[in-house]
């Protein structure tokens, strides 16, 4: 081959271009992970992983204090409910998926996020458990400082809920159930995530 037939870079023409190697990097020690953390350049799957702890605890406590709720109606469910579903959506999706299927707790989230709305049903019962409970307090003779947390507590939930829209009505016949998917939900069977 003449010098007029080599390429720039020495080789023959049909040779194939020499392979380019990735720079080798060290692995990365817990040390280094830990020290990278102060100046911002911290792991995402570290991040990642707190992210979805603290959002899991977050919709662990919720759901708690939405069972609560159900149980003392000084705790207004819905939010607590809604909360939930929204940590677990970021942290657990499975136990969000159980969330909105659950038949109590998944018509609350499907008219929450279709429509931000509370039924009237949810309505009433909760504004009625608050007034009983405040009643009852009363009757068994709490004190005024009990009361008065009571009065303040209960007005901010029966303001919040009241303030709320209503949703759509849902519609009447039988093969509403199929169509409508807050009545679907009511109904389906479901089965604990775990």
């Amino acid at each position: 081959m003449t010098q007029s037939q080599e390429s720039p870079t020495g080789t023959q023409p049909s040779d194939p271009p020499p392979p380019k190697t990735a720079p080798m990097t060290p692995p990365i020690s817990p040390e280094r992970t830990a020290n990278s953390a102060a100046d911002g350049t911290a792991n995402k799957t570290v991040q990642s992983r707190t992210a979805r702890a603290v959002w899991a605890t977050v919709g662990g406590v919720s759901l708690f204090l939405a069972l609560l709720g159900v149980i003392l109606p000084l705790l207004p469910t819905t939010p607590f409910v809604l909360l939930a579903a929204f940590a677990f959506a970021k942290s657990i999706p499975r136990v969000r998926t159980w969330l909105t299927g659950h038949r109590i707790f998944g018509p609350i989230i499907a008219d929450w996020e279709a429509h931000h709305a509370i039924a009237p049903r949810y309505k009433v019962l909760s504004c009625g458990l608050m007034a009983a409970v405040f009643i009852g307090s009363l009757l068994a003779g709490a004190s005024t400082t009990i009361l008065i947390v009571q009065l303040v507590l209960m007005s901010a939930s029966v303001t919040f809920i009241l303030t709320r829209a209503n949703g759509p009505r849902p519609p009447a016949g039988p093969a509403a159930k199929e169509k409508h998917p807050v009545l679907r939900l009511a109904t389906s069977h479901t089965r604990f995530p775990w």
